[in-house]
């Protein structure tokens, strides 16, 4: 392959190696990201799986964020895509990217107090049930 058929694909590894990295870095330092990770953290992993559920199913939740997992699922299983993934390493970028934009999305979406009040209902759940013992 010759070097003028390689930079547009270098070029899109950059651009997105670079969204990713500022969409990322942008992420960490925003109160509602750190809230989101904070409400899953400290929960097994079942627990996480049906708080996830919970807000999707919740009608207080945007239709167009409830979408968004399906979209991002449904682009990782189609066989094309922007970066192809035989290439080593950089052919996943463009997945991760997909999946940190998704995850963007509906962090700006679903508020903060509507997590907690899952996130308290899943939790309270599991300490009425029998068989909640670790």
């Amino acid at each position: 392959m010759s070097l003028s058929a390689w930079l547009p694909l270098a070029a899109g590894v950059v651009l997105l190696t670079a969204a990713g990295a500022a969409l990322a870095h942008r992420a960490t330092r925003d109160p509602a990201v750190r809230a989101l990770i904070g409400s899953f953290r400290g929960l097994r992993a079942r627990q996480q799986w049906r708080l996830a559920v919970r807000l999707l199913r919740d009608p207080r939740v945007p239709r167009r964020t409830r979408v968004v997992p399906l979209a991002v699922l449904l682009y990782l299983m189609m066989p094309i895509d922007i970066i192809p993934d035989f290439l080593p390493v950089i052919g996943q970028l463009d997945d991760l990217l997909i999946v940190v934009l998704g995850a963007w999305v509906i962090v700006r979406a679903v508020p903060a107090e509507l997590i907690a009040e899952h996130r308290r209902r899943v939790v309270e759940c599991d300490a009425a049930a029998p068989d909640s013992q670790p």
